[in-house]
Formats: C-alpha cells, sequence, structure tokens
C-alpha cells in the first residue's frame, strides 16, 4: 500500500496546492471488506458463473470455464492483497 499511496498522495497534494496531508486509519470493518478465498473449480462451471454473479461482473452464458476462470483472475489481480474498497 505505501508503495502506491504515498506516491499518488504526493501527486495530489502538488496538483492541488495543498501543503500537508492527513491519513486517519481506524481499521473500521465498514471501510473495507475482505475477498472471498475463491479455488478454482476443477470441473464446475456454474461455481464460477455465481461467483462472477456475486461480484457483479458481466459474462456470457456460452463462455468456456476457462474465460470465466480469467474474467475471476483479471478480477483478483486488480484487487491486491485480500481486501478492497
Amino acid at each position: 500500500m505505501k508503495e502506491v499511496v504515498v506516491p499518488r498522495l504526493k501527486e495530489f497534494t502538488r496538483l492541488h496546492g495543498y501543503d500537508t496531508i492527513v491519513i486517519m486509519l481506524d481499521n473500521a470493518i465498514y471501510h473495507s471488506r475482505s475477498m472471498p478465498q475463491f479455488r478454482r473449480p476443477k470441473r464446475v462451471k456454474k461455481q464460477n458463473q455465481q461467483w462472477l454473479t456475486d461480484h457483479r461482473i458481466e459474462f456470457s452464458a456460452r463462455e468456456l470455464v476457462a474465460e470465466l476462470w480469467q474474467k475471476v483472475t483479471d478480477f483478483l489481480k486488480n484487487h491486491v492483497g485480500d481486501r478492497y474498497y
């Protein structure tokens, strides 16, 4: 987080003319939620489809299991770690 957030905050302050930034972390559970663990089902297409539906990711009913799995992995790669906001 430090490698990504801090440089972006520095750029934000520079662009908007701020001198300082204050960051408050309180670990309240309503600020973040844990990503559910998801293991690749070896034979069940419906599990992939259900996971995509639960995460509001569009897919076609005609897509192959490999294509559905690619959408799952793309989503997980874009949400670093086990938390997303």
